[in-house]
C-alpha cells in the first residue's frame, strides 16, 4: 500500500527543481507526490506528467488534481510509460528535469525504456525506491545501478533532511524496509555535494581516455589563462583564436614570447565574412550571437557595445597561417553559443582531433544558439561521443568533453557472399559498434543504394580479425573478447543465433528500410499484390548455387505443397507469392494456387533485381522460407506476418520458427 510522501523527502528532492522544469511522476497513485511537489515548489512553476496505470486509481488522481490539470500544470496519463524515450519524442520533450519512479516490479522496465534519455544525459535527477527485504536489496538494485553507472549518474540515499552518497556496492546502515534513492546526472554532482565549483579537468580527461596531447586549438581564448595547463600537458603547439580586438591585444602580449604558440584575431564561424561581435557587460560573455534578454544569464550577457570583426572558418585559417592540422589533436571551444558554427567550419581539422572540450548550452542563452543535443548530433556524425559534462555554476550551461570514437570496419563488405550475407555482416558491424561506442567505416556496397546507408568510407587499413563461419555465441572469439575490439577490420558472416540480435530488433529493422524512390515503387507493386486478395502467403524456394555448397540444402518442393494443403483453407482470400532464383522452374509445381511472381507486379529494379522478392517476403502475412539467409533476413524485417515456417530436415516438413530467436541456417 502506498503512503503519502514524507515532507522531509519532498523538501530534499525539490531543491533540485527550478521554475519552468518538466517533472515526471511515474506510478503517481492518487497524486499525493505530485500535489506535494506543486505545493512545495509553487503551482505556477512546473509542468508535471503523471502516470498511473490502474484505471480506478487514475480516476482518483484526476479528481484530486483537477485544478492543476485544468491549468495545464499536470498532464495525466492512464498507462505506464515503458518506452519513455518514445513518449518524450512524441511530446517533443528535450529534457526531463526530475523523474520519479514508483512502479514496483515494473520500475526496471521504465529504466530500460528511458535508456536513450539516460545515456545522453537528458534526465537531470531520478528518484526511485527499493522496498524488498534487506538481504535481497543488493540483488534487486544491481540492474538499476548497472544502468546508472553506464550513464554516469551518482546515486544517493534520501534521508529526512539530507542526501547520503552511495557506492556502487551496497552497504546497509539501517533496517528500513523501504529506501528512497536519488540518482544525479554527473553535471550536477559538485553542487549536490557542496563542493567548490569546477569545470572539467582537461588533463585528467585526456589521461582517462588515452589521449596523448600534441597540440591544441583554443577558440575563444580570451586572455589565454589556460597556457600554463597546456604547458604542463607538454603541448608542442598551441593556437589561440580570439575575436575581440581589445582582448586580443592583451592575449598577444601575454603569449608573444612563448615558443610554439600562435595567435589569431578572428571570429571562427561556418563561413568567411564580417560579423557583429556583441560586447557583453561581462567581457567573457561576448558573442557573435545576440543575447536572449529573457535568459536568467542576461545579467552577464547584456550587450553594452558592438564591434564588427572578420570571420573565418577554422579550416581556412589553418591554411592561411600555414599550420598543419596534424599538429593539433585537441580542440577547446568557448565562444558563447556559437560553438556549432565553429565546428561546421572545421570539418577538415576535425579529422585530426582526438578530444574536444566545449561549452554547451541547455537553454537558449543567446538567440539561435545550438543546444547540447545539436552539438551531440553534429559530433556523433563526425565520429565523436560525449564522455563527460559539468554544470557547476548554473544548470543552463556548462562544459562537455567529446572523444573520437575508435573505429571498426569491414573491407570485404559487398564482396563476401550474397545480399543477405551482407545484411548480416553490416547488421553485426553496426550493432557491435552501437553497444561499444565505436565508429563504423565501410566500402561501397548495395546497402548504400537500397537503404541510403551513409557510413564514412574506409580511410586506412587495419588489422583483420576473422570470425570462423561456424562460430556460435559460446565460441565466438569476437563476442567473447575480454575487451571490446577497436581499430580493427572484421571478416566473417556473423550469422549467430538471432537471440543475440534480438535486443537490437528495432534498430536492425531501421537500418534496412528502402530509400524513398525504391519504397514508392515497392509500395505500388505491393498494392497490386494486395488487390488480388487479403492474405499474402510468401514462399521462397532457393535453387541455383544450393546444390553443392555446404551448409545449404534444398528442401523438396513437396514439403511446401503439403504445408499449403493444410494451411491454405484456413486463410481469408489467400494469395500465393512465389520467390525464387529460378522462378520459372518451380512455378508450374504450384499452378493450383495461381502463384504471383515479381514479373507479374511490373516493378523494375535493374540495380537490384532480387529486391522485389525480398520486399514481399518482408511484408507478407504468412512466410515459408528456404534454408536460406535471404528469406530468413527478410523474415527478421517482417512486422506483418503472423506465421513463419521453414524446412526442417529431421522432421521432413516445414516447421514454425521465430525470426528473432533462431539460427539463420539449419545445418
Amino acid at each position: 500500500m502506498k503512503i503519502a510522501p514524507n515532507i522531509g523527502e519532498i523538501k530534499t528532492v525539490t531543491r533540485a527543481i527550478r521554475s519552468g522544469d518538466i517533472v515526471f511522476d511515474v506510478g503517481a497513485d492518487i497524486g499525493q507526490w505530485t500535489d506535494a511537489v506543486l505545493k512545495q515548489c509553487g503551482r505556477d512553476r512546473l509542468q508535471i506528467h503523471s502516470f498511473e496505470p490502474s484505471p480506478e486509481t487514475y480516476q482518483k488522481l484526476v479528481g484530486n488534481l483537477a485544478r492543476s490539470i485544468s491549468l495545464g500544470q499536470v498532464i495525466p496519463n492512464n498507462f505506464a510509460p515503458f518506452n519513455l524515450d518514445l513518449y518524450c519524442k512524441q511530446w517533443q520533450i528535450e529534457r526531463i528535469n526530475f523523474l520519479k519512479i514508483d512502479l514496483g516490479s515494473n520500475a526496471l522496465e521504465i529504466f530500460k525504456g528511458a535508456i536513450g534519455m539516460l545515456e545522453s544525459g537528458q534526465i537531470d535527477y531520478l528518484q526511485f525506491e527499493s522496498s524488498v527485504e534487506l538481504e535481497d536489496e543488493e540483488i534487486a538494485l544491481n540492474p538499476f545501478l548497472a544502468i546508472l553507472k553506464q550513464c554516469r549518474y551518482s546515486w544517493f540515499k534520501i534521508s529526512r533532511d539530507r542526501l547520503n552518497r552511495q557506492r556502487y556496492t551496497l552497504t546497509h546502515e539501517n533496517n528500513e524496509k523501504t529506501n528512497t534513492y536519488l540518482a544525479i546526472n554527473e553535471r550536477f554532482i559538485s553542487g549536490a555535494l557542496g563542493e567548490f565549483p569546477q569545470m572539467l579537468d582537461l588533463a585528467k580527461l585526456c589521461r582517462q581516455h588515452s589521449i596523448r596531447p600534441r597540440g591544441v586549438i583554443h577558440i575563444g581564448a580570451y586572455e589565454g589563462e589556460e597556457i600554463k595547463v597546456y604547458q604542463e600537458m607538454k603541448m608542442t603547439r598551441v593556437l589561440f583564436v580570439e575575436a575581440n580586438p581589445q582582448v586580443f591585444d592583451r592575449l598577444q602580449k601575454k603569449v608573444a614570447t612563448i615558443p610554439g604558440v600562435s595567435v589569431a584575431n578572428y571570429a571562427l564561424c561556418d563561413r568567411a565574412g564580417w560579423v557583429d561581435l556583441n560586447i557583453a557587460v561581462n567581457e567573457q560573455s561576448s558573442s557573435i550571437l545576440p543575447p536572449r534578454n529573457e535568459s536568467d544569464q542576461s545579467v552577464y550577457t547584456r550587450t553594452i557595445s558592438k564591434v564588427t570583426v572578420e570571420a573565418k572558418t577554422l579550416d581556412n585559417l589553418l591554411i592561411e597561417l600555414k599550420l598543419s592540422p596534424e599538429e593539433f589533436n585537441l580542440l577547446n571551444i568557448d565562444i558563447q553559443g556559437a560553438e556549432l558554427l565553429a565546428l561546421q567550419g572545421a570539418t577538415q581539422a576535425l579529422q585530426y582531433i582526438d578530444g574536444i572540450n566545449i561549452e554547451v548550452n541547455y537553454e537558449e542563452i543567446y538567440q539561435g544558439c545550438a543546444l547540447i543535443g545539436e552539438i551531440d548530433e553534429f559530433l556523433e556524425n563526425a565520429g565523436f561521443h560525449r564522455v563527460a559534462t559539468a554544470s557547476p555554476y548554473d544548470p543552463s550551461w556548462g562544459d562537455a568533453f567529446y572523444v573520437r570514437k575508435p573505429t571498426i570496419s569491414m573491407s570485404t563488405l559487398g564482396k563476401n557472399g550474397g545480399f543477405a550475407n551482407q545484411l548480416f555482416q553490416y547488421g553485426f558491424l553496426k550493432t557491435y559498434a552501437r553497444d561499444r561506442h565505436l565508429r563504423v567505416e565501410t566500402p561501397e556496397w548495395i546497402g548504400q543504394k537500397l537503404f541510403g546507408l551513409d557510413d564514412p568510407p574506409i580511410g586506412r587499413s587495419r588489422p583483420t580479425i576473422s570470425e570462423n563461419p561456424e562460430s556460435n555465441l559460446a565460441t565466438s572469439k569476437i563476442l567473447n573478447s575480454p575487451q571490446p575490439l577497436k581499430n580493427v577490420d572484421f571478416w566473417g558472416f556473423f550469422q549467430y543465433h538471432t537471440a543475440y540480435y534480438a535486443k537490437h530488433q528495432q534498430y536492425w529493422r531501421s537500418l534496412f528500410q528502402p530509400v524513398g524512390e525504391i519504397e514508392v515503387k515497392m509500395q505500388i507493386a505491393y498494392e497490386r499484390l494486395k488487390a488480388k486478395g487479403k492474405t499474402i502467403v510468401a514462399l521462397h524456394l532457393r535453387l541455383g548455387d544450393y546444390f553443392y555448397t555446404y551448409p545449404h540444402w534444398i528442401a523438396p518442393w513437396e514439403w511446401y505443397r503439403e504445408w499449403l494443403r493444410g494451411f491454405w483453407e484456413t486463410l481469408e482470400e489467400p494469395v500465393l507469392y512465389l520467390a525464387s532464383d529460378d522462378v520459372e522452374k518451380v512455378r508450374g509445381y504450384f499452378t493450383p494456387y495461381q502463384p504471383i511472381t515479381a514479373q507479374d507486379l511490373g516493378v523494375q529494379l535493374p540495380e537490384a533485381a532480387f529486391y522485389p522478392d525480398f520486399y514481399v517476403l518482408s511484408h507478407g502475412d504468412a512466410v515459408a522460407i528456404a534454408n536460406s539467409t535471404f528469406s530468413f533476413a527478410a523474415s527478421m524485417l517482417n512486422q506483418q506476418a503472423k506465421f513463419f515456417f521453414r524446412p526442417h530436415f529431421p522432421s521432413q516438413k516445414l516447421i514454425p520458427f521465430d525470426p528473432w530467436n533462431s539460427p539463420p541456417l539449419l545445418r
